[in-house]
């Protein structure tokens, strides 16, 4: 169930000028594949984070990239209130699938205390939180929006600022997905990037 990269070199076999058949080495590069894309998304992430003019913004372009890059197809940014009690839904949002944007429209108005929901829990945790099938998980508020637009597998990361989470940045896909924390660790070093940016004065 997973994909695999191969490199392949091929030596045709002749036989008095004929081709009598063909010696095949193949060698799985996934992991090199992998690194490479990582190292891309990181450079493309640290680039576009430092033409940011703002938080915001910059939250924006992450989710953007991390979607456009790992695959995932719907990421939203949540925030806390003014008053710090729970976790609004802020502007920045990406979804690389038309029908995943009902999701969005549908669950503006959800809000999120420390521990409750997907970026509730990253929120109090300060830990990335994973689920692999919100249709099934007990703590997950907007289950009935997410069957509804297909959704099932999903990530929380918290962004940091001085131990304080500035942000929980929330990703899904459409199918269910065991944990990657190979993914995780990825995402957590530009969420780290992120908390600079809101450290940094405009």
């Amino acid at each position: 169930g997973s994909v695999k990269w191969f490199g392949q070199n091929v030596t045709i076999i002749l036989d008095d000028g004929d081709v009598a058949g063909f010696h095949v080495v193949a060698r799985d590069v996934t992991e090199r594949k992998r690194t490479e894309e990582e190292i891309n998304l990181l450079e493309s992430v640290t680039s576009a984070i430092s033409d940011a003019d703002s938080f915001l913004s910059a939250l924006n372009v992450v989710l953007r990239l991390v979607c456009e890059k790992t695959g995932w197809v719907l990421g939203q940014g949540w925030i806390p209130s003014a008053d710090g009690a729970v976790l609004e839904r802020s502007p920045a949002w990406f979804a690389s699938l038309k029908d995943v944007e009902a999701f969005r429209e549908n669950t503006v108005q959800f809000k999120f205390e420390p521990g409750i929901g997907l970026p509730g829990r990253a929120w109090l945790s300060k830990q990335p939180a994973w689920i692999y099938d919100v249709a099934a998980d007990g703590n997950f508020p907007r289950q009935a929006y997410a069957v509804q637009s297909g959704l099932k597998a999903g990530m929380g990361i918290p962004v940091l600022a001085d131990n304080d989470v500035v942000a929980v940045l929330e990703f899904f896909v459409c199918e269910p997905r065991e944990e990657d924390k190979h993914l995780v660790n990825l995402i957590m070093a530009v969420a780290t990037q992120l908390g600079v940016v809101w450290l940094t004065p405009a």
